[in-house]
C-alpha cells in the first residue's frame, strides 16, 4: 500500500496472532490499544475469543470475517455505534398539521381568492394544504396551530375534496401536487421510534438508570455494560442529551429541531423563496435553542463550551429526524454460550449459515 500510495503510512508486524495476544510486551498489547479498527479473517475460534475479549474491553471496534466457498460470513463487533447523518428516508418533515406562527401568519396572509389565476397557479402546496387544513378543522370543531390535528388515513379524502374545491381548474399543477402530498401530510407529528429510543436511553437521562427506565413515553434501549464509562464525554450521547431537554422544554412541546429544509414545489421563485426563509428561520431559532441545552450540558459534565462545535450542533440539529444508534452483543460471550437472538435466528435463514460456520469453526478447532 505504502508503495502504491506514498501518502500512505503503514508497519507489517508478521508474527503469529497467537503470539501477539498471549505476549505481555507493551508493544504488542499495544497493538490492539492503539488500533481504530481490527479486522480478524479466518482465525480460530479460540483466537477470536481472546481477540474479541480484548477488543470489547477497550472499546475497540472488531470486524471477524470468514468464507467457505462462495459464502462468507461478517460478524461486527462493538459495544455501540452512533450515525448522525444516517440518509434514512423519511417523509416531510413540514409541521403542517401543528404550523409554527411564522408558518401559520404567512399562510394567513394569503388571500386565494383575490389572486390572479396566474399568481394562483404558483402558490406552493404547502400553503394549499395549510388552507385545506384550517377549513377541514373548523368543520370538525378544532383550530389549526392550537389542537392536535391527526386525520386518519380513511378521512384524508376530505381533505382532499376541499383542495379540489379550492383549485380554479381541476389539473391546476400546485393544486394537483397538494393532493397527492396529502397522506403524508396530515398526521399528526411524532418523533421516529428510532430518536425516541436514543432520547430515551439511559446515556441521555438526567439520572440514573434506574430513574429513567420510569418514563413510559420513551422507549430505552436494552442496557449494555460498558457503554457508561464512555458516554460522559462522548459527543453524540451530550447532544443526545440536550436533544432530550429540547425536546421537553416549554420551547418545543415535544417535537425535534426543524431541518429548515423543504423539498421542491410547483411556484414561482418569489413564493418558494418567502416559504423556504421561513422555515429557515424557524430552524435557525430551534438552533439557537438547542444551543443553549448543549451549553448547560457541557457545564454540568465540566467540559469547555468549545468541546461540541457549531458545525457538529448543526450537522445534529439537521439530522435529529434521522438519528441511529446500533448496539451489537460480545463475541466472546456468544462463543462460549449461544447468540443473544437465537430466537431471531430461529426464524430466519441465517440460521443456517451461522450454524455451518459455527460447526465449521469446532470441527476445524478439533481436528487441527
Amino acid at each position: 500500500l505504502g508503495e502504491l500510495n506514498p501518502d500512505a503510512r503503514g508497519v507489517a508486524v508478521v508474527r503469529a496472532p497467537a503470539d501477539v495476544l498471549g505476549s505481555c510486551e507493551s508493544s504488542d498489547t499495544d497493538l490492539v490499544s492503539s488500533a481504530s479498527l481490527v479486522i480478524a479473517c479466518g482465525l480460530p475460534d479460540a483466537l477470536v475469543h481472546d481477540l474479541g475479549l480484548r477488543c470489547w474491553q477497550l472499546g475497540t471496534p472488531l470486524i471477524v470475517a470468514g468464507a467457505a466457498g462462495f459464502m462468507a460470513s461478517i460478524r461486527t463487533v462493538v459495544p455501540e455505534h452512533a450515525v448522525v447523518e444516517s440518509h434514512a428516508e423519511m417523509k416531510q418533515d413540514l409541521r403542517l398539521t401543528a404550523p409554527f406562527p411564522a408558518l401559520l401568519s404567512h399562510v394567513d396572509g394569503i388571500d386565494l381568492d383575490t389572486l390572479d389565476p396566474t399568481d394562483l397557479g404558483h402558490v406552493p402546496f404547502a400553503v394549499i394544504i395549510v388552507k385545506a387544513l384550517q377549513k377541514w378543522a373548523a368543520a370538525n370543531s378544532l383550530v389549526l396551530g392550537k389542537d392536535t390535528i391527526d386525520i386518519p388515513y380513511r378521512r384524508i379524502g376530505e381533505v382532499r375534496d376541499i383542495v379540489r374545491a379550492m383549485a380554479p381548474v381541476s389539473d391546476e399543477e400546485n393544486f394537483v401536487e397538494a393532493g397527492k402530498n396529502l397522506n403524508a401530510n396530515c398526521t399528526a407529528y411524532e418523533i421516529a421510534f428510532e430518536v425516541s429510543q436514543i432520547i430515551g436511553d439511559a446515556a441521555a437521562a438526567e439520572t440514573s438508570t434506574s430513574d429513567s427506565s420510569n418514563d413510559a413515553d420513551l422507549q430505552a434501549f436494552p442496557s449494555t455494560s460498558l457503554l457508561s464509562d464512555n458516554c460522559s464525554k462522548d459527543k453524540f450521547w451530550l447532544m443526545a442529551k440536550a436533544l432530550r431537554r429540547f425536546t421537553e422544554s416549554e420551547y418545543a412541546k415535544g417535537v425535534l429541531p426543524l431541518s429548515g429544509t423543504i423539498p421542491d414545489m410547483k411556484a414561482d421563485t418569489k413564493s418558494y423563496i418567502a416559504l423556504q426563509r421561513i422555515y429557515k428561520q424557524k430552524a435557525d431559532e430551534d438552533k439557537a435553542e438547542f444551543s443553549k441545552h448543549i451549553r448547560d450540558v457541557l457545564d454540568s459534565a465540566g467540559l469547555p463550551q468549545d468541546y461540541v462545535s457549531q458545525a457538529e450542533i448543526d450537522t445534529y440539529c439537521k439530522n435529529a429526524r434521522r438519528l441511529r444508534l446500533l448496539r451489537f452483543t460480545p463475541i466472546h460471550t456468544e462463543l462460549k454460550n449461544k447468540p443473544s437472538n437465537i430466537d431471531e435466528l430461529a426464524f430466519s435463514e441465517a440460521l443456517y449459515q451461522y450454524v455451518m460456520f459455527r460447526s465449521s469453526g469446532m470441527f476445524f478447532e478439533k481436528h487441527k
